[in-house]
This record gives structure tokens, sequence and C-alpha cells, in this order.
């Protein structure tokens, strides 16, 4: 909106800005917006390598990213300003992929924009002809989609050109008053100093001195307002240049900040997890450990268990060889034969109860480690009896207990009284 209405020092500030942002952003589509904006400005302040350069910026991005109608519009833009500066062959290049992209598109406004630029071109070769063809169909299409704008004013301007070359003054004319009262709709006050400069020397040459001098004046008032525009232009982009630096400067400082501070975050974090990793580690050796004691532990408890079993199983064997001596079992049924042999039946069959009732009572007492002492005082009794018999009555003894019968003694006693 600043540039057409002629304010380039404003609007070339906004567009400078537009273009920081756009770059951080990564923003593609304005990014190509804002080069080709900026080199407007530049061309509108008759600085063509710079604004050449913008456009090529622009173009590049555009045709990389695919913003097709950017692109046409800069094939345009940078083939009249390479026709401006002789360079023919450079602009019949982007006549040719102008004209490329508008037939793979088969859009109305992308055909424009290629015979647009094709007229420029053959303007700049001189095959009038050709151009007057390519203008014409450019300008149709304008007048029908829009008639009253910059692009119907440059058409028109084109169109007056190529006329005013072929010494078409008239028609010459009525094209260029066309465009400059589009443009003063749009006080585009370059195109209008431009056109008034034109204006005034066809008139002045088919004698109509009064157009002529009213023009001239034009062409000098919009002269010295461009050339006042032309230092709020260089004091904004200066002014601009001044804050990006600036902005720069200070987002370098943040991001050292943000950068010192991601460091410290992330040492913290590494600290932090190593904290975590000992305990972790600790934890871990503590419960090995731990598990270690437990079945160390456990293994003596079951280890003294199973000697505990084992030296009971030996005492319980122990015993019981103890008690059933081979010797006393081979000696007893010695005897008891000989009384067989004898004769003596009843004597025999006492015998027999009586070893019996010994055997029965040491097989019942063998895993015991206390008997009761009537019950040590009855196998004493039995196993005397028995002996008797066997010596005819040749032990002879007293058994004499003090206190309570149901006091118990140790089954050792009966080891002790053993004479085998």
């Amino acid at each position: 909106m600043l540039s057409e209405k002629g304010e380039i020092a404003e609007a070339s500030d906004v567009f400078f800005k537009v273009l920081t942002y756009a770059e951080k952003s990564n923003d593609t589509i304005r990014i190509a917006i804002a080069h080709t904006r900026i080199g407007r400005c530049y061309e509108f302040l008759e600085q063509p390598d710079k604004a050449i350069e913008q456009y090529r910026k622009g173009l590049e991005i555009s045709e990389k990213f695919s913003i097709h109608k950017q692109m046409i519009a800069l094939y345009g833009t940078l083939g009249n300003m390479y026709l401006q500066q002789g360079k023919t062959d450079e602009c019949k290049t982007l006549v040719l992929r102008a004209d490329s992209v508008a037939k793979i598109l088969n859009n109305p406004y992308f055909t424009y924009g290629s015979n647009n630029l094709a007229g420029l071109y053959y303007l700049a070769i001189e095959d009038y002809l050709q151009a007057e063809k390519y203008m014409k169909l450019a300008l149709d299409y304008n007048l029908e989609k829009n008639p009253n704008t910059s692009h119907t004013a440059g058409t028109y301007f084109n169109l007056g050109d190529i006329y005013a070359r072929q010494k078409k003054t008239s028609q010459a004319i009525s094209s260029y008053e066309k465009a400059y009262a589009i443009f003063s709709q749009q006080n585009e006050k370059k195109n209008m100093m431009d056109l008034a400069n034109n204006l005034s020397e066809l008139y002045a040459t088919i004698g109509d001195y009064k157009k002529a001098y009213e023009f001239r004046k034009m062409y000098d008032a919009y002269s010295d307002s461009i050339i006042n525009i032309e230092s709020q232009m260089a004091i904004a982009e200066l002014q601009t240049k001044y804050d990006v630096e600036k902005k720069d400067a200070q987002l370098k400082l943040l991001d050292k900040e943000n950068k010192l501070i991601a460091q410290e975050k992330k040492l913290k974090e590494q600290k932090a997890n190593e904290a975590e990793r000992n305990f972790y580690y600790t934890l871990g050796i503590s419960i090995l450990l731990l598990i270690t004691i437990i079945i160390v532990i456990w293994f003596f408890i079951s280890r003294q268990k199973i000697n505990k079993k084992l030296s009971e199983q030996e005492i319980r064997i122990t015993r019981l060889q103890t008690q059933m001596n081979p010797h006393l079992i081979f000696n007893a049924l010695v005897s008891i034969q000989e009384m067989i042999l004898a004769g003596d039946k009843m004597k025999s069959v006492d015998s027999v109860s009586k070893f019996s009732k010994l055997m029965r009572s040491t097989l019942n007492h063998s895993d015991k480690e206390f008997i009761s002492l009537d019950q040590e005082k009855e196998f004493l009794e039995t196993y005397a009896s028995f002996e008797n018999d066997r010596n005819q009555g040749s032990i002879q003894f007293t058994i004499s207990i003090e206190g309570a019968l149901e006091k118990t003694v140790q089954w050792s006693l009966l080891y002790l009284f053993n004479p085998w």
C-alpha cells in the first residue's frame, strides 16, 4: 500500500523488516515477496544493479519452491531490467522459461505474463510487429481481468513505447495517457514522471506546446519529489539496517545466554543422572550383598540342620548297635538253644519270651534320648531275670530309687549296665 502511494521510504522500511522476520521463520513465500518488493524500491530509486540482485534472489527461491505466481511476475520484471541494460540474451532466456511455465500451467494469468515479457523482448530487438502482437494480447487480458490496476497501466505504457518507436505518435499518446490516468489513481509517481516526460516530447513533436509544457512541469515536480524520496529512502534503509544489526546483536546475546543456560541445565542433568546411577548402583550392590548374606545364613542353617539330623541318626544307629550288640544276641540264642536241646521246654519258652521282650523294648526306645525310670527299671529287671536263666541265678541285685518314678533317666544308663 505504501509503495502504491509512492511512499517508498516507508515501504522499504517495512519490506526490510518483512525479509528479516521471514528469513528467521523460514517463510519461503514471504522471503521471495520481500526480495521482489525491495528490488522494486531500488528500481524506483534508479539503482538497477541492486534491484536485479534482489529480483534474482526472489526468482531463485520462487523456482526452487515452485511459487508460480511469483515466478511469472519476476520473469517479466527481471526481463525488463535486463532489457534496460541491453542484455537481450538474458531476457530471451527468461522469455522462454516464462512461456514454458505458462504452457504447463495453462493459466491465463501466466500466459499474460509471458506475452507481456515477449512483447518487451521483441521491442528491444526492434521486431515491432511481434512486439505489438504480444503486448496487445497482454492488454486484452488486463482489460478483462483488472482494467484499473497498475498491470493494465504498465501494459498501456509498454504499448505506447512500441507505437512511439514506430512513429505512430497519436496511438502512442493515446496509450501513454491511458497509462498516466491509471497511475495517477494509484499515485505511482515514478511511472507518472516517466510518462510525463514521454508525453511532453510527443506533444512537442506534433506542435502542441501547451500540453508539452504542462507535462514538462509535471515531470519536474515529480522529479523533485522523487529526489526527496530518494534521500528519505537512503535514511530509512540505513535506519532499518541499524535496527536489524541491533536486533541481530540482541538475538546473538540472547542465544549465547540460552546456550549457557542450556549447558548449565545439561550439566545439572548429567550430575543428577550420575547421582541416580550411583544410587541405583549402590542399592544394587547392597541388595546383592544382602541376598548373598541371606543365602550364606540359609546355607549355614540348612547345613546345621543336616548335620544335626546326621548326628541324631548316627546316635540312633550307635544306640541301636549298642543295644542290639551282636555278641549279646549270639550268646542269648546259644543259651536258648541249649535249653531246647536239654528238653527244658518251659524254661526255653520263658527265656524266649524274656528275650523277645528285651528286643522289643530296645527297638522301641532306640529313637529316644530319654526314657522314664519306670521303663528303665522294668528293662533292667527283665534283663537280669534273663541272665539268671542263662547263668543259674548267679546274678543278684537290688534297685532302689529315691523320689517320684515320673522322673526320667537318660537312656545311656542302660548302656552302662550292659555287661557285654
